[in-house]
Order: C-alpha cells, then structure tokens, then sequence
C-alpha cells in the first residue's frame, strides 16, 4: 500500500479494507465484509432495520473482504477521519491517510508494545499507553503514539518499580499493573510541565540558535504544481529568504535539503530519497540528528474544506495532547504574517503530520497559500511578495525565541 491512492471511483478488495476500517471507526455507516463463519452483512445497521442487531464491530474480521466502491460517502468518511487525526483533508487514501487508518484500529491490549529501533511501532494503543504512563510522572517525551526510546525506557522503570518482569515490552502483565494504578493517578500531564521549563530555557534570544528550514518537496519532486508555479520552487525561494534574514540576526541554519545557493547536498535523509512515502519521517530525523531548537517545514496548502489558505501549525491531537512550545512558534509566526502581508487570516492550528509529531523539538509547518487559486499562484512567484513574507516569518521567529515579558501586577 506504500504508493497506491485510492480516491472516489476505485473500486476493488483494498478499497472494501478501507471501508471497513472507517467503519469500525464509526464514520461509514452501511460498509460491509465477511465475518468468519458468516456471510455477509453490514457493520453498522441502518436505524430503520427491524433486523436483530449484529455482535460489536471490534469483532468484525478485517481480512476476507469482497470487492467495494470508493464512493461519495467514502469520501465524505476518508476527509472526516482525516480531519479527527490531523493530516491533509483531501478525501483521498494516499500512503498518509492508509498509515493513520493503521494506526487507528488498534486499542492498548490488542497487541504487545516495545520499542524497534528503526522501525517504531505506532498506534493509538501506544499512545494511550503514553498517555498513563505520563500522567504517572514518567518521561515518555511527546505523546506522539510512537514506541521510541524514552517510552521503551519509562516501561521498564515502571516494570522495575512494581515489580514486574523488566523487558521493556507492554503485554499483558504490564498492562494488568498500570491498569490496577492508572486510576490513582491524576490527570495533569508531566510532560506539559517539562516542555513549559524547557521552553522558558530556550527563550534566551534567537542568537546562536540552530533552526532548521524544511523547504518542501524536492529531489524530483515538485509537489503541487498549477499556473506554472511548483511547490518546490516556491519553498526553496522563501527558503533561502528565510535563511538570509535568520543568519543576519546571528541564527544557526541547517537545511533539509540542497537548494539553488548551496553545492552541499543536504545529508538530510542519510543518503536516501527524500520524496515519496516516509519522506516526512525522514526530514523529522535529521532535525534530530541536527539537534534543531526550532522547525519551520514549508509548503503550499493542499485542497481542504477545513483549512484556511494560509496556516503554521504545530504539533496536536484530536484529545487535546499538543505541542505547547510549537503553539507559542506557530502562533508569532501567524501574527507577524498578518501584520507584514496583505493576505488576510492566517490559521494557527495543531496537526499530526510526521514533521511536526517525529521531531523533538518545537516545530511549525507553514501552509503558503493554495496553488490552484490564480490570485494565490501571482503571489508566490512575485520576488517583493517572497521578500516580504521571509521576513514576516523571520521577525515571527525571533519573537519566539524573545524572552517571555514579565508578569506586573
């Protein structure tokens, strides 16, 4: 599934997968597949069936499936779901929206967790499990539902604390333990009080700071393209723009990509291709390496009916765990591309892309404006428009980095 799309129209055995997934998700009443042993019926019954009711949809086999029809009400599902977890709202099951759906279904203890280097385990199971163990004080880092090193550590400190078998993997034992003290903890989430220590560390002016520019898309691939401008060649002008204006203030650059005024390629993606599917995990992972205290990946806004035609946003999901350092970064940057630019609203808004959820430290995706709109394409090839912006985005990011004014009163 790593480069299939699917969008309305398709039709076939994957599509009547997704379908089922979206289904066991409540978001696409009527689906249907084959249950072992049963024949076939739907998921979710229509109200008005005086038939009996089927067993709960977690039951449901998702492996033997007929063929279906990626219609309208797919679509409609596949942009909702995009929607609640934080990606492109575009309608389409590309390899991003196919991963989320993956990660979507599994619930803590469907599965044993542990932490594979290279290759995380992902899933709203891991994030739950991020989440008690959070709330229990332990440094599991962001609640990004990635089985990393800290999770991996933090499981085998608590192993070790009540007396548990210490592996370091989350199955059944374990998960009996946290469950027998995930309801004497509290609420209040660990993390977030690191991250606001962390944050008020980092706000010592934005002078020998390292920020990492993510130029969007590159190594062959151009992005969106209309009107004869690409989303590459627009990200890599207000790119070098960016990196002129930050340099000037004293500001460390790295870049994830080699761009026009740089003969060094950027190692950015330890020597492999930087397009294409895990292209964002791949970027995220050499802002690490990096050592970045800030992110800022460029792009051109992709049809949405939710977004606005220019966006930063940070880290954030659906049950409220976000990034407070990337909102504090998304939001000078907003404000100071509303003040500096004739644009109208810029949204500052959490998302889940890789960029933002992978990185370690705060990081913001900016959203340029939508190619296809002709108005939007005239601007994004005008130099005085780029010159302005870059700055705006420059001024933005030193105000992050400013210290926090002091409270009087």
């Amino acid at each position: 599934m790593n480069n299939v799309v699917f969008r309305r129209g398709d039709r076939g055995p994957a599509v009547a997968e997704v379908r089922a997934r979206l289904a066991r998700l409540g978001l696409l009443p009527g689906s249907s597949h084959v249950r072992t042993g049963d024949p076939l019926m739907p998921l979710l019954k229509d109200p008005d069936d005086s038939t009996p009711a089927q067993v709960d949809p977690a039951e449901w086999e998702t492996t033997a499936l007929v063929s279906a029809e990626y219609d309208e009400a797919v679509e409609a599902a596949v942009k909702a779901f995009q929607e609640r977890f934080g990606i492109t709202v575009d309608g389409i099951v590309g390899p991003e929206t196919f991963t989320r759906l993956e990660e979507a279904r599994w619930r803590l203890g469907d599965r044993v967790l542990s932490y594979h280097p290279g290759r995380p385990v992902s899933g709203e199971d891991v994030a739950e499990l991020q989440r008690r163990m959070d709330r229990m004080g332990f440094d599991i880092g962001r609640e990004d539902g990635l089985f990393g090193p800290l999770t991996d550590t933090s499981v085998r400190e608590f192993q070790l604390n009540v007396g548990v078998p210490v592996d370091g993997a989350a199955g059944p034992v374990t998960l009996r333990a946290l469950a027998r003290l995930h309801r004497t903890v509290g609420k209040e989430s660990s993390h977030a009080a690191r991250e606001r220590y962390a944050l008020d560390q980092l706000r010592t002016g934005v002078a020998g700071k390292r920020v990492a520019i993510d130029p969007g898309h590159g190594y062959g691939d151009s992005g969106d393209t209309a009107h004869g401008v690409s989303e590459s060649d627009v990200t890599c002008s207000l790119a070098v723009r960016i990196e002129g204006r930050l340099a000037a203030l004293g500001t460390r650059i790295v870049l994830t990509r080699p761009i026009a005024s740089h003969s060094t390629p950027a190692e950015a993606v330890n020597g492999e291709s930087a397009t294409g599917p895990g292209a964002d995990r791949q970027r995220a992972q050499f802002c690490n390496d990096a050592d970045a205290d800030l992110v800022l990946s460029l792009h051109c806004t992709h049809s949405s009916p939710t977004d606005s035609p220019m966006g930063a946003y940070y880290y954030g999901r659906a049950d409220g765990t976000f990034s407070q350092a990337g909102e504090v970064a998304a939001a000078s940057v907003c404000e100071q591309i509303e003040a500096s630019t004739a644009t109208g609203q810029c949204i500052n808004a959490p998302r889940t892309w890789d960029i933002l959820r992978m990185t370690r430290m705060p990081a913001v995706r900016i959203e340029l404006g939508l190619l296809e709109d002709p108005a939007t394409s005239n601007r994004l090839r005008d130099p005085a428009y780029l010159d302005a912006l870059a700055g705006a985005i420059a001024l933005g990011v030193e105000s992050f980095f400013s210290p926090a004014p002091v409270a009087t009163g």
